[in-house]
């Protein structure tokens, strides 16, 4: 077996890993979860149906909930026996039946990430750095909305870059829940698990 078959399967698997972690957080109904993952799959792999197809779903379940589980099980029973794409464009069809406004894929993970996002207690992190800039200064904009909101994050390098922002300006315990949350997502990835060691070694030697 060639390397390059081996890193394609490797890739191929840690794929299939993320897409049932987004799948088994849909079926919980922690659909910011689920579309967090998605829309790190599709940052690497922007033609990968499934993710494609959950994040479809997730935009039904904002507005019709009920309809959303219902397509979910009709994706989760075509696969068995049907192709991806295929599966993509069934989907499509039901939610059209269902006269569920739902924007072409091309152009709905902008508006996905202005509208769900929006429905969670919190401002966004592309807010949050308007906010900075008004301001002037991250601390000052932290403290005024840090026990009324919270930062909403969109993607593994702005929760990243936020993480970091809060070490730098002395908010280790705040980075250190955030830190926990993205791990959740992310059990495995090497930055985060970086920076929790960081922090976790920082807020010790400060004890002392």
């Amino acid at each position: 077996m060639t390397h390059q078959l081996i890193e394609k399967l490797k890739k191929e698997f840690e794929l299939f890993i993320q897409i049932r972690e987004a799948e088994d957080f849909f079926i919980r109904q922690e659909y910011h979860k689920a579309l967090l993952i998605c829309f790190d799959i599709l940052d690497k792999n922007p033609d990968y149906s499934r993710a494609q197809i959950i994040v479809l779903l997730i935009q039904v379940a904002a507005s019709n909930e009920i309809a959303a589980q219902e397509l979910f099980e009709l994706y989760f029973t075509l696969q068995a026996n049907t192709s991806d794409l295929n599966i993509k464009e069934i989907i499509l069809d039901k939610i059209d039946n269902l006269a569920i406004q739902v924007a072409k894929f091309s152009m709905f993970t902008k508006s996905l990430k202005q509208g769900l996002f929006a429905l969670q207690d919190g401002i966004t992190y592309s807010d949050f750095k308007n906010f900075v800039v008004k301001n002037k200064g991250f601390k000052r904009a932290f403290q005024d909305i840090h026990f009324t909101s919270k930062v909403i994050i969109e993607d593994k390098k702005d929760l990243i870059d936020f993480i970091n922002n809060l070490i730098d300006h002395g908010f280790q315990k705040e980075a250190l829940n955030y830190l926990e949350e993205g791990l959740k997502l992310f059990p495995k990835d090497y930055e985060l698990n970086l920076l929790a060691k960081m922090v976790f070694n920082k807020t010790e030697k400060e004890k002392l």
